[in-house]
C-alpha cells in the first residue's frame, strides 16, 4: 500500500505591530504508513522534571502528533540520554505540530568510521518550562 496518510500545513503571519506579513503556500503531501498500530501513547501528563514518551507499542514510530494541552505553559520535545535532557523544539501552550519521527529514534551513530550505531537509552523525552506538571497528547503511528 502507498499514500494512507495526508499531511496538511501552512503558515501565516501578521504582525500588526511591526507591520510583517507573511503567507506560505498551503501544501499537502501523502505519506506511506505500512501498519495498523498506533496512535500511541495517547495522553498523558509530562512530569516537571520531564517524562519519556512511550512508544514502545511501534516497532517503528513515524507518523507523530504532539498536542500540548496545557494553556499556560509551554513544553520542550528533545532527546534524554539516561542523563542529561537535550531539547530540540518546544511547543507553547495550546499548540500542536505534526512530525515523523526518525526510524533511528533511540540509536546513535557513529560519525566516522564504519558508522555504526548504538541502541543506547535515548529516548524522546517532553519537559515542562515550568516547575509543575503539563498534559500532552501524543499520537505516534508505525512506519
Amino acid at each position: 500500500m502507498a499514500n494512507e496518510a495526508q499531511i496538511r500545513s501552512s503558515v501565516e503571519i501578521n504582525n500588526s505591530v511591526s507591520g510583517f506579513k507573511y503567507r506560505s503556500y498551503p501544501t499537502d503531501f501523502k505519506a506511506n504508513v505500512s501498519a495498523s498500530k498506533g496512535p500511541a501513547p495517547g495522553a498523558f501528563s509530562a512530569a516537571a522534571a520531564g517524562t519519556a514518551v512511550d512508544l514502545s507499542e511501534l516497532t517503528t514510530p513515524a507518523i507523530c502528533v504532539i498536542r500540548n494541552l496545557s494553556l499556560t505553559v509551554a513544553v520542550d520535545v528533545g532527546i534524554y540520554d539516561g542523563t542529561e535532557f537535550y531539547p530540540i523544539f518546544e511547543i507553547q501552550a495550546g499548540e500542536h505540530y505534526s512530525y515523523r519521527l526518525s526510524k533511528w529514534l533511540g540509536r546513535s551513530f557513529e560519525l566516522t568510521g564504519t558508522g555504526t550505531y548504538d541502541t543506547g537509552t535515548y529516548q524522546l523525552m517532553i519537559k515542562p518550562q515550568s516547575n509543575v506538571s503539563v498534559d500532552v497528547v501524543v499520537e505516534a503511528f508505525e512506519a
